[in-house]
């Protein structure tokens, strides 16, 4: 839905960016190599806290979201 707001003009000039910009308003996750980024961590000692169990119904969904992303390349095993 485009914002009422805006003027008749407007809202053609906003379908057509998005229409030419299709693929950089997508739902689907890419990776880029347009720029790195770095973080930095303010201590070297690894951050340890409690495994939280994903609930069975939702164990399905989860494996099947990473699964994608790991096909995708967007994340990698470690």
């Amino acid at each position: 839905m485009i914002n009422p707001d805006l003027s008749p003009e407007q809202q053609d000039e906003v379908i057509s960016l998005l229409r030419e910009y299709k693929e950089i308003f997508s739902d689907v996750p890419k990776v880029t190599n347009l720029i790195e980024h770095k973080v930095e961590l303010t201590q070297t000692k690894p951050v340890r806290c409690k495994v939280y169990r994903t609930p069975y119904k939702m164990q399905e969904i989860v494996d099947k979201a990473i699964d994608d992303l790991l096909e995708m390349g967007v994340i990698e095993r470690s």
